[in-house]
């Protein structure tokens, strides 16, 4: 159960790739990212508790599953993936996950960071009710196809170089 779900609300759609993220860590590691939690109480430490790093359980674990993975497992939804179709395509081109400090992470976060997420400090209560619309404005997947057959080389690499200039201003665009 995603840990919005926890505190009640119950209908934003990156609550499923929580659920998407905690299957692929189980059966990437064949272990659950949050123990055997049966209890309310064990369920809401996954409310502060982030999961064991993949990594640490397997030192041969892709780093980009990790970021993957992690990234579903993301305890505030806003740092999830805003759709399931941005997910699929990361984990369908593995070569072009752009790997942040998670995918390096060996360990939890650290007893501050679980102190600070437990007591609430700073945290913004829960946000009722996501607009899927304005999330799925704010995560276009664009593509673009440039005849080069014609150019020169030179030419060719200039709009290369230009387009990743272009894409190089959203921080989740990738060429």
């Amino acid at each position: 159960m995603a840990p919005e779900r926890l505190l009640g609300v119950r209908d934003d759609p990156r609550s499923d790739l929580f659920s998407l993220g905690v299957l692929l860590y189980f059966f990437t590691t064949g272990v659950r990212p949050f123990g055997e939690t049966e209890s309310l109480r064990g369920m809401r430490r996954r409310l502060w508790r982030d999961p064991t790093p993949p990594r640490e359980l397997k030192p041969d674990y892709p780093p980009w599953l990790q970021e993957i993975v992690l990234r579903c497992l993301e305890i505030d939804p806003a740092a999830r993936y805003p759709t399931a179709a941005q997910l699929a395509f990361d984990l369908g081109h593995p070569e072009q996950v752009k790997l942040t400090a998670r995918a390096q992470r060996l360990k939890r976060d650290p007893l501050s960071t679980v102190w600070r997420r437990r007591f609430n400090l700073g945290a913004a209560p829960p946000q009722p009710k996501s607009n899927v619309a304005v999330q799925l404005a704010s995560s276009p997947i664009v593509a673009v196809a440039l005849d080069l057959g014609e150019g020169t080389e030179a030419l060719n690499e200039t709009i290369r170089v230009t387009a990743e200039q272009v894409l190089s201003t959203s921080p989740s665009a990738r060429l």
